[in-house]
């Protein structure tokens, strides 16, 4: 399982106070649900991992989606054969003279080919991320009761002698239901740091 994208201790820091025994036990479940919904928006781990890809090679480059990489084991081409490469950002440039190493005759080498890259990735969590990711946490624990009865809006009537006042509360629709959900910003932020390829120039002779 991988490790949840906030600490309890986080959520505590947002709440202002200690978890309860109870509270404390429901964080621990719900970090993990909602650090699984961020990654899959964000399309990142952001934590420590590795992983092993089989990437399509275009204009000599592929495109390594997890960020920050930290080292690149290995590229071997279609044969199994170890593929020279320099490393720039995410932008992995093989050198595909490399004995045909993309299984393509030398004077193709410009066309698509693909090579198997094993590589490090992630680092520490970064502070927006484990901010909305404990944030989601905090609301469904301090959801009010209507709200995680599955109530829109709520009325409150509060009566001093011959005088009484009315108002009406609404809840969010994410909200609603005390189900963990991502926010709409919180959404922007994990789609913020979604890979973004760059556009790579075939120069033709």
């Amino acid at each position: 399982m991988d490790e949840p994208l906030a600490s309890v201790s986080d959520v505590a820091d947002m709440l202002g106070r200690n978890l309860t025994d109870d509270e404390e036990r429901r964080a621990e479940i719900l970090l993990g649900q909602a650090s699984a919904r961020f990654r899959r928006e964000a399309r990142q781990d952001f934590t420590p991992g590795e992983s092993t890809v089989r990437l399509r090679v275009a204009s000599g480059s592929v495109f390594l989606r997890q960020a920050p990489v930290v080292e690149v084991v290995s590229v071997t081409g279609a044969e199994g054969q170890p593929v020279s490469f320099h490393l720039v950002g995410q932008v992995l440039t093989v050198n595909t003279l490399d004995g045909v190493a993309i299984n393509l005759p030398v004077r193709s080498a410009m066309l698509p080919g693909f090579v198997t890259v094993h590589y490090r990735h992630g680092g520490d969590v970064p502070a927006d991320v484990v901010g909305a990711v404990a944030g989601c946490v905090v609301r469904v624990l301090n959801a009010a009761p209507e709200a995680v009865q599955g109530v829109a809006q709520a009325t409150d009537t509060d009566s001093r002698g011959p005088f009484s006042r009315t108002r009406q509360r609404q809840f969010a629709p994410w909200a609603v239901g005390g189900q963990l959900l991502l926010s709409p910003d919180d959404l922007a932020l994990a789609r913020s740091y979604r890979p973004t390829f760059p556009r790579l120039l075939v120069m033709k002779p």
